[in-house]
């Protein structure tokens, strides 16, 4: 009987384990609203969490923008010409990143991709060149990303937001010169806040009442065992 009653227990707790762990990781991972947002990170050595010597050769933080709930991440590279590749895991190997904007003399180079999450670290491999010394290398390197330092920097809601405030123009303001104001217009303090990034307290009422049913079906098996 013990063996009976230990297996079924043992499986729904780790149900329970991984329903209470990944649903409102990805939840909350869904409840980003459309828009940009700014993100910390450090590269790390491809098989333990130290940082890789190429962390210095992108700066932080990284933007992303969610758009139908995909994300699409940008990077500045600086050092651009030693590094000669860049690619990311995107599930089914490693995809070359599409570079949008790329400065020689200030040798950096920006570059985007698709991500799923910002959850778990990133996986990439990148080639480093530098003809002065003879060095030429491959390295597989990993991003994780900090999601306590994420900031919104505009959403849609804002956008829409602001044209909702917009008052339309008469004829007779229409008519007027077109003027520099003499000062700048005062920028609201509430407008200069970050946004808070939080999931949607909807979003959370699934995930509840399925770890509930988890929980009530685990302990009518228990019972049902027990008394066996």
């Amino acid at each position: 009987m013990k063996k009976c009653l230990t297996i079924p227990v043992s499986m729904l707790m780790m149900l329970i384990f991984a329903v209470i762990l990944y649903v409102p990781a990805s939840k909350a991972a869904a409840a980003l609203a459309d828009g940009t947002y700014s993100i910390g990170y450090t590269v790390l050595q491809g098989d333990n969490d130290s940082a890789s010597m190429a962390n210095d050769y992108w700066e932080k933080p990284a933007t992303f923008t969610v758009k139908n709930g995909e994300m699409t991440m940008q990077m500045k590279v600086n050092h651009s010409s030693w590094v000669t590749s860049f690619k990311v895991d995107n599930g089914g190997g490693f995809a070359d990143t599409q570079v949008v904007n790329s400065d020689s003399s200030e040798d950096t180079r920006v570059v985007q991709f698709k991500v799923k999450d910002v959850s778990n670290p990133l996986m990439a491999k990148i080639h480093v060149t530098v003809k002065t010394v003879d060095y030429d290398h491959d390295y597989t390197i990993r991003f994780a990303f900090d999601a306590k330092s994420m900031k919104a920097l505009s959403t849609a809601e804002s956008k829409a937001d602001k044209a909702a405030n917009v008052t339309p123009k008469t004829k007779s303001e229409g008519s007027a010169p077109a003027t520099a104001p003499a000062t700048a217009p005062a920028v609201n303090a509430e407008q200069k806040k970050a946004v808070a990034v939080n999931p949607q307290t909807g979003d959370t009422t699934p995930v509840t009442v399925l770890v509930a049913l988890l929980l009530i079906s685990s302990f009518i098996l228990i019972r049902k065992f027990v008394k066996l």
